[in-house]
């Protein structure tokens, strides 16, 4: 009799086992909100504005109410430009523009920069 106990002991533990409600491990905060932040695409409109400023302090205010900061893609920022003069003023620039923005924004990993001409509003 103690051999049939075993085989239905071990069904009723495996079927146990199968229905056991799994709880996930808790997560940081700091993981739920930056994973909510980067769903609803706050932390492109942060950093756009970081970049923006940063930007308008490597320039100048002359040359920033001039153009004004695109998007980033694979470590160039794209930059508009009101028209030709102000595209060939900053293309003298660029070095030394792309220095202090690698300086004041170490986190953006800038490799260089893009100049088009284009619409400032």
């Amino acid at each position: 009799m103690a051999k049939k106990q075993d085989p239905e002991l071990e069904e009723l533990a495996r079927e146990m086992e199968r229905r056991r409600v799994r709880i996930a491990q808790p997560k940081r905060i700091g993981e739920v909100v930056s994973g909510i932040l980067a769903r609803n695409g706050y932390a492109h409109a942060a950093a756009h504005q970081q970049c923006a400023a940063a930007w308008q302090e490597a320039v100048g205010e002359k040359l920033a109410a001039d153009s004004r900061v695109g998007n980033l893609r694979g470590g160039v920022l794209e930059v508009v430009v009101r028209n030709s003069i102000v595209l060939q003023e900053l293309t003298f620039q660029k070095r030394q523009v792309t220095e202090k923005l690698t300086v004041l924004l170490p986190e953006m990993r800038l490799r260089g920069l893009r100049f088009r001409v284009g619409a400032i509003s």
